[in-house]
């Protein structure tokens, strides 16, 4: 086998075939085969075998098929997951890619349909890059073509000009109308070009409208000067007197212009094509919608006569709809057959309705937020605004159109006040005169209504802005409310998901309607909308759950107990260390709408929830049968039942970590974890584990995820030939970089510089400071930070420990601190924590303080981190709780908190029963001699005396064997970086013994 076929090969080895990848996967095997010229093996099924007295040729060539039959049919077994090899393990190449087909041919069907989706509603906001946009454009239509449906390049084109804003619009027309034929790139090219010419034109033109009285010539006025002065002509008329014998050349008589002169009511051009000309065909084409050309038969000019009355109240619309449609009969001979609206109230009314079926007139109504597909009403209703000036006013983008037709008022003179703003020069302004003819008598001037509130941009738009023009961005991809939800691009979905949560509801029979009861006054409920995504980030289910408004109940009366366990992560950490260890099975469950499960013993009534009221139960509320997300005592009604109901089915229930069942038959083991309702069920017998999801699914409705790949924002990493385990949350700290405007930062080598200390000192001192630092979210962040903290990251902890302090008054010097951790992570956001490779599973802890860190109150930092199989399992960074008079005094409070935490895992570790060591005393190590000693004995010094009588728990925990404490160089002692900041050697050094490195190393 060549070089070329091995590096080829490697595009199949990257990413196996699991379910979801089958059209990359396909497509990089036919690259590899037609490669290797066995292409036909896939596209042909296997021939006859010759018979025995067949040509030499037919048998090598039958012979050659079987071989590259069998390379190419382990090739593609290879190169799947272990569930795809089962399934196909029996058949032939051929077989294989027909199966394969029929199982995911509707994954292209569904790819195509979102690519699609997406390219057509693909629209350009104003002001941003032209190239992205129509590159993002131009992959889709790549997509597509890949996916065998090519679009022709003048379809392209004209989406692509669809989606450009109105800045665009010159060139867009100038494109059309000289009817450019360009390629794609060469109409990116034109694009980028025309973008920096708009960019290279400074100037923007303001339209100010301003009232005036009289009807005098108005002058222009130079702004800031004060003086007038005549700049262009202000009116647009001919010069002079009109001369006798002058003629008009539009009817040939004299004694006026063409413009002056007045139309007679026979006059009036009738609604249609005036002028017309008939055209050749092949003069003139014209594009279409759809993208065809087709050829016009006349130009001319078309005419549409409208009532230019404008109605004040939406009440109006049915008498000035029958007004509409006699002139449109009787003046115009002509009759209405289709009226189209937006589905305004107005025209949804029983009257309009009858009045529409009695004259024949069908009512088409446009989709919800679509005014573009009511296109002439729309520009009428502009046009008429403007004929009726009662005039916008539009200055930095505030328009005043309220205030005009508000007040009810006619105006006849109107000055038009242009504005060319310059960057670097003061306005200069220039005013026109244009009267407009009105039967209308003079008013006098108002000044325009300015509102003084300081305008800022709405968090909605996904990023806030500070003072110092920090930009923070903020994730809105979720919809907040029901309406949100239904109006929004992925409704369907949502609607689905809402259905589906409505279903769940009737099927468990949470609730039963009722009539309210006197005196009660119900709790209310809303959505929530949630996007599930793998441990990719790519997003899995949409997620409707309905919650109720649960800190409306009153203790006492609707709720009393509310108290619920989850599991610890440091104990999933141990069960996942353990079976790693001895190669155990771990599975994944998921409980669907756990929560409905819980039984309530209060009285609890609930308003129905928004868009699933009917019309006949519009007056009732909904008295809960069962719990439901949101209220105060769901969590424990749901943990209660589980509890029982789990051990009916012979679990045990762990006294040391509620959420943790086990159950032994034999030499079969197995472990079940809770957490809220994610499940890992844990075991060395496959039958044992497959009933015990059985019995679940009979007791709850369950979703079974197969092997745990991602739990609770964390990816888990298997290599059972080797037996390691790793944990990483590289999805989740990708989210949170981009949510804090840090994933294009530099990358930063440390979490907290040596040499940096916090304190007080920094907080704000004065309001500006104050008001600053209130919009930056440094409590968010810390929270962010800190669930990575605890679930795979102790190398956090020291620094997340010291800028936690400062969240009620941070300074400018914090946030750099808790950026500094953001930078760190983005440069080690794929590492793992990595379990494996020892010989046996013993736990060894260390301990650790630092003298005095605290600047405010000269407190010390304590830190402790226990190992099991090669990796961190437990660990702790805290300020310590009284002021230490000595390092040894410090060393022997930290190594009292150590052993509190040795005395738990002892309990819960010997309860699982599978870990043989810990029954001897637990190692566990201090750098420092004296406390070590105070420690073993119970000595009585005069620097020790002094010291707090809790802290010396630890003598009764080393006298009865739990411990054992022993000295370790302070080079060696791996609780070293939990305590203070580090060079990055050693920092590197230590995190590596904590198990914190790439999974290849």
């Amino acid at each position: 086998m060549t070089n070329n076929t091995i590096s080829l090969r490697s595009l199949l080895e990257k990413e196996k075939l699991n379910g979801i990848n089958f059209l990359d996967w396909f497509r990089n095997l036919r690259i590899v085969l037609k490669q290797e010229r066995k292409e036909y093996v896939i596209e042909e099924p296997v021939p006859d075998e010759p018979a025995a007295n067949a040509p030499r040729a037919d048998k090598d060539k039958f012979k050659k098929h079987i071989d590259d039959m069998v390379e190419v049919r382990c090739l593609m077994l290879a190169t799947m997951d272990s569930e795809l090899q089962k399934q196909h393990e029996n058949m032939v190449a051929y077989e294989m890619i027909q199966n394969l087909k029929e199982i995911y041919e509707g994954q292209a069907r569904q790819e195509r349909y979102e690519t699609s989706k997406a390219l057509f509603q693909c629209k350009m906001t104003e002001g941003t890059p032209v190239g992205a946009h129509v590159i993002k454009m131009m992959g889709y239509v790549q997509t597509l073509e890949k996916l065998g449906f090519p679009l022709k390049n003048e379809l392209v084109t004209d989406l692509i000009l669809q989606s450009l804003p109105g800045s665009f619009k010159p060139f867009v027309l100038n494109f059309n109308m000289n009817e450019i034929n360009k390629t794609l790139p060469q109409l990116l090219g034109m694009l980028r070009t025309a973008e920096s010419d708009m960019k290279k034109d400074g100037s923007k033109s303001i339209l100010l409208v301003r009232e005036a009285k009289g009807k005098g010539k108005k002058v222009a006025k130079s702004k800031g000067s004060g003086k007038t002065k005549a700049k262009g002509k202000n009116v647009l008329k001919p010069k002079g007197a009109i001369s006798k014998d002058g003629k008009c050349f539009h009817c040939n008589k004299s004694g006026h212009w063409k413009k002056s002169r007045k139309l007679k009511q026979s006059e009036h051009p009738s609604q249609g094509l005036h002028m017309r000309r008939n055209l050749a065909k092949g003069d003139v084409d014209l594009r279409v919608g759809n993208g065809a050309r087709v050829a016009a038969l006349a130009v001319g000019t078309y005419v549409l006569s409208l009532l230019d009355n404008l109605m004040l109240h939406k009440s109006e619309a049915l008498e000035k709809f029958k007004e509409f449609r006699n002139e449109v009969q009787n003046q115009h001979g002509k009759s209405i057959k289709t009226l189209r609206s937006d589905r305004g109230g107005e025209y949804l009314s029983h009257e309009f309705d009858e009045l529409l079926k009695e004259c024949g007139i069908v009512s088409q109504l446009t989709p919800p937020g679509t005014p573009q597909w009511n296109g002439v009403s729309e520009r009428r209703n502009r046009t008429l605004l403007d004929m009726e000036n009662k005039v916008f006013v539009a200055r930095t983008r505030v328009f005043l159109e309220k205030d005009f037709l508000s007040s009810k008022e006619d105006r006849r003179n109107i000055e038009l006040e242009e504005v060319q703003q310059q960057q670097d020069t003061e306005p200069e302004v220039e005013q026109f005169s244009q009267t407009v003819e009105e039967n209308s008598t003079d008013l006098e001037t108002r000044p325009l209504r300015r509102s003084t509130r300081e305008r800022h941009e709405p968090e909605r738009y996904g990023f806030l802005v500070t003072t110092h023009g920090d930009v923070i961005l903020v994730d809105h991809d979720e919809p907040k409310t029901y309406q949100e939800a239904v109006s929004s691009p992925d409704s369907e979905k949502w609607l689905e998901a809402m259905r589906s949560e409505m279903d769940s509801m009737s099927d468990n029979q949470v609730w039963t309607l009722v009539e309210p009861p006197e005196g009660i006054k119900p709790i209310g409920c809303k959505w929530v909308f949630k996007k599930k995504t793998d441990m990719d980030g790519n997003v899995q289910t949409y997620k409707g759950r309905l919650v109720a408004k649960g800190y409306r109940q009153i203790h006492g009366i609707d709720y009393d107990e509310t108290f619920s366990p989850v599991a610890m992560f440091k104990s999933i950490r141990i069960l996942l260390v353990i079976a790693a260890f001895h190669d155990y099975e771990i599975w994944q469950m998921d409980v669907k709408t756990a929560f409905l499960n819980g039984k309530l013993e209060e009285d609890v009534y609930m308003t129905q929830p928004e868009g699933f009221v009917t019309p006949e139960n519009a007056g009732k509320v909904c008295k809960l049968q069962r719990s439901i997300y949101g209220l105060k005592q769901a969590s424990r009604s749901w943990n209660l039942h589980f509890n029982d109901a789990i051990k009916e089915f012979g679990f045990i229930r762990n006294e040391d970590e509620p959420c943790v069942y086990k159950k032994f038959s034999g030499s079969i083991v197995s472990f079940l974890i809770l957490y809220v309702d994610d499940i890992l069920i844990i075991g060395n017998d496959i039958p044992t584990l497959q009933s015990v999801k059985a019995w679940l699914s009979s007791c709850f409705s369950m979703k079974d995820l197969g092997e745990a790949a991602y739990i609770l924002g964390v990816k888990i990493y298997r290599d059972r030939s080797r037996r390691l385990l790793g944990l990483s949350q590289s999805t989740y700290i990708d989210k949170v970089l981009k949510r804090f405007n840090m994933e294009a930062s530099k990358k930063g080598f440390l979490p907290m510089t040596h040499g940096i200390s916090l304190s007080k000192e920094m907080c704000p001192s004065t309001s500006q400071e104050r008001e600053r630092m209130s919009q930056i979210p440094y409590a968010s962040a810390i929270g962010s930070i800190m669930y990575a903290m605890i679930c795979t990251r102790p190398d956090l902890s020291y620094a997340l420990s010291m800028t936690s302090r400062y969240q009620t008054n941070p300074g400018e010097g914090h946030w750099v601190a808790v950026k500094n951790i953001l930078k760190y992570l983005r440069r080690t956001k794929d590492v793992f924590l990595v379990y494996g490779g020892e010989e046996q599973l013993s736990i060894k802890g260390y301990t650790d303080a630092s003298f005095q860190t605290d600047k405010d109150d000269s407190r010390s930092q304590s830190g402790f981190v226990f190992r099991l199989n090669g990796g961190a399992v437990s660990w702790k960074s805290s300020k310590q709780d009284t002021v230490a008079d000595s390092t040894t005094e410090a060393e022997y409070i930290a190594a009292s908190e150590a052993a509190k935490e040795v005395v738990w895992i002892k309990k819960f570790v010997t309860e699982l029963g599978v870990v043989p060591s810990i029954s001897d005393a637990l190692e566990l190590c201090c750098d420092n001699n004296g406390a070590i000693a105070q420690a073993k004995e119970p000595r009585s010094h005069q620097r020790s005396k002094h010291i707090l009588r809790r802290f010396h728990l630890i003598r009764e925990i080393v006298d009865r064997g739990d411990v054992e404490i022993c000295k370790v160089h302070t080079d060696d002692n791996i609780a070293d970086p939990l305590t203070k900041p580090l060079s990055q050697q050693k920092h590197d050094r230590h995190t590596k013994s904590l198990g914190i490195r790439y999974v290849s190393d």
